[in-house]
């Protein structure tokens, strides 16, 4: 069993604000809208990670087209506890994600420690003027 727990969101926008120490999320999306393929898609993650008491590793993340092949793979910062002694051990973090699309249906955006999956994410992707 991993000694992680990992959340991720997308959206439009992610924003950090250093003073407070929180993330904002704009446009949380389920879906994209592209006027032809091939196409990018660029959007922005809010990943939140939950750790095993002195954990540090690195994260990837992974792109799954609809026909199940793998067609990206981002490395995403060092992941140690950035939170103070009173919290759960852990950290957020913002990232965006660009990847091409050459098809409509569900892309799964998976966040990757070694082999494992953490997390998961579904994106339907499909062309302007399509039945969503």
């Amino acid at each position: 069993m991993s000694p992680l727990k990992v959340q991720m969101l997308l959206a439009d926008r992610v924003q950090f604000d250093p003073a407070r120490k929180t993330h904002s999320v704009e446009n949380v999306r389920n879906q994209a809208v592209v006027p032809l393929f091939p196409a990018a898609i660029v959007l922005q993650a809010l990943v939140k990670v939950w750790m095993d008491d002195g954990y540090e590793g690195t994260l990837d993340c992974r792109v799954v087209r609809p026909d199940g092949q793998c067609l990206y793979i981002l490395a995403m910062p060092h992941i140690s506890n950035k939170r103070g002694e009173s919290f759960v051990p852990g950290m957020d973090f913002g990232a965006t994600v660009r990847f091409p699309v050459t098809m409509s249906g569900n892309y799964t955006l998976q966040i990757m420690e070694g082999e494992a999956c953490v997390a998961e994410y579904p994106l339907h992707v499909r062309l302007e003027g399509e039945a969503g």
